[in-house]
């Protein structure tokens, strides 16, 4: 019996950890393509940045401890073309679709992934898509009050 639990927990875990692998992949795929951008802010980082973030966008900064973004901005048309396909069709197991925006011309897609807290999470990811030609793919780690964010993304 304590095989099977433990078993059953390994699996649970796997599961988890290849999902959270899933955006991770899409960054680690996309990143070579040429004129690809991935930055990488650390918590320190964080702190310093929001010195500098006022209104709105303060309180959403403070939830963020860490992050990295993939931007496809200067990639050709095929490669925007092909991630777009790749992120509209993906249905993350563990996460959920906490908003999907359509704003003249500029789309995003918020997942939040699931916590044992109510209305908290603690990893978010957001895909943008902007009418310019701007892609980008934004990995966040921070306890994130997802009513809070609803009203900022809002």
């Amino acid at each position: 019996m304590k095989k099977m639990i433990l078993f059953v927990i390994a699996v649970l875990l796997l599961c988890d950890t290849a999902c959270a692998r899933q955006f991770d992949e899409l960054v680690e795929k996309y990143s070579v393509e040429n004129k690809a951008d991935v930055i990488t802010v650390s918590n320190a980082m964080m702190k310093v940045a929001r010195l500098f973030v006022g209104g709105k966008e303060k309180n959403f900064f403070k939830m963020i401890d860490d992050m990295s973004i993939l931007s496809l901005k200067d990639c050709s048309t095929e490669v925007k073309e092909a991630f777009l396909e790749e992120i509209i069709s993906i249905d993350p197991q563990g996460y959920e679709a906490a908003l999907h925006i359509d704003k003249k011309g500029n789309k995003t897609r918020v997942f939040a992934k699931e916590s044992g807290e109510k209305g908290v999470s603690y990893k978010m990811v957001v895909a943008s898509v902007e009418n310019k030609g701007d892609v980008a793919l934004m990995i966040m780690n921070g306890k994130f009050i997802l009513s809070e964010v609803v009203k900022i993304f809002k």
